[in-house]
């Protein structure tokens, strides 16, 4: 037997290697014909960046956009990134370079005059290496102008497709959003928002690094959940001529900001009628106002609330759940969960400047009636300046 084993180990640590592990799928899709050319006539790019790795290819004029994707995945498989093909216009990558599990999203981004992006994350079902259950499976953004950004003598009218799990399935739901010409920046910020929300979409702002510009920062507006406590797992854009000048042309999915909160990780549901789940509202900036929402599923529950310094390393087994947040550095405060079975906690922060980028972390723990430990997912936030 011991022979046996010692022959077919190599051949199992090849397959092993060979098949993609678990964690997420992050994909991608282009659509329209390469431009060739970005606004100032120089050749474009196309560029996804997952944890902070860039993957850039520059879209040959007159390409359609199976073209395009074929030649990005391409690049990917170059890098040693595992794919599949879904479709002609889209592919999913499904393991890093190595074999490893895909823990963070993507963000992407062209310059090129005629092609529209859309992308998706969703975790791989089944057990999860010992860093994905801290991983972020869900939130979709689109970039948003500066809010110092000078008024512009253009209007916009373009569709966000936002892609939403109901059901074990992605539904696609078509906004249109409006932008009438001589806003600034935060008023466009704050008119993309508005009508999302409308429709039942409600996001976070929160700043990404720019996959175009290495280096440079970008304000997004990421939406999580629905109104509802549905799953966001991507958006699609087609820019019109003018939201090209107001907007950059960057969508994202999955993204851990550098400023801003972020819901995180996998709840641990057990008899909980619906996923448990967690949120940041308001401004988690220096000098701001935030509340941490926990959605616990259970009304006049017996609620733990955790804030810590940060996440673990990975995530903590215990109580029949997984911990989500650092517990070296863990804050415990309990109280009873309201009729809808919510827990929120408020957050009043000082206006010191060196409490910018500081990283909090916060999940809820609630015993349900049969004295069963209940663990919402996670909310990091980390302090704008």
């Amino acid at each position: 037997m011991t022979t046996l084993l010692s022959r077919l180990l190599p051949f199992l640590l090849l397959l092993a290697a060979a098949l993609p592990a678990q964690g997420l799928h992050v994909c991608l899709s282009v659509h329209g014909v390469a431009a060739g050319v970005d606004s100032v006539g120089a050749p474009s790019r196309l560029t996804a960046s997952i944890g902070g790795v860039a993957t850039t290819i520059l879209p040959a004029a007159g390409s359609p956009g199976p073209v395009v994707s074929a030649a990005h995945e391409a690049a990917f498989v170059a890098a040693g990134y595992m794919t599949v093909r879904i479709n002609p216009n889209e592919f999913c990558i499904t393991a890093v370079p190595g074999g490893g599990p895909v823990v963070a999203g993507a963000a992407y981004g062209t310059t090129d005059l005629g092609l529209g992006l859309d992308n998706k994350i969703r975790r791989i079902p089944g057990p999860q290496p010992i860093v994905a259950p801290l991983a972020k499976a869900n939130g979709a953004g689109l970039a948003l102008p500066a809010p110092v950004a000078a008024p512009q003598p253009v209007g916009a009218q373009f569709a966000v497709y936002v892609f939403v799990r109901i059901g074990g399935f992605s539904v696609s739901i078509c906004v249109q959003i409006n932008l009438q010409a001589g806003l600034t920046g935060l008023q466009i910020q704050d008119a993309i928002q508005w009508q999302l929300e409308l429709q039942g979409f409600f996001g976070q702002r929160v700043v990404i690094g720019d996959p175009l510009v290495p280096g440079a920062l970008l304000d997004v507006l990421q939406l999580e959940r629905t109104a509802s406590g549905d799953v966001i797992e991507g958006v699609e854009l087609d820019w019109d001529p003018g939201a090209r000048l107001l907007l950059p042309t960057v969508i994202c999915c999955g993204q851990e900001p550098v400023f801003g909160a972020w819901e995180y990780g996998v709840a641990t549901q057990n008899f909980a009628i619906a996923e448990p789940w967690s949120q940041c509202l308001g401004d988690p900036s220096v000098g701001g106002f935030f509340e941490i929402v926990h959605e616990t599923q259970y009304p006049f529950g017996l609620c733990i609330d955790a804030i810590a310094l940060g996440q673990p390393p990975f995530g903590v087994d215990v109580f029949g759940g997984t911990l989500l947040v650092d517990p070296a550095t863990m804050v415990l405060e309990a109280g009873l969960t309201d009729p809808l079975g919510t827990f929120s906690r408020p957050w009043l922060i000082p206006p010191a400047p060196q409490l910018a980028g500081l990283e909090l972390a916060s999940q809820a723990v609630v015993l349900d009636p049969s004295d069963q430990f209940t663990f919402t997912t996670g909310v990091g936030v980390k302090l704008k300046p």
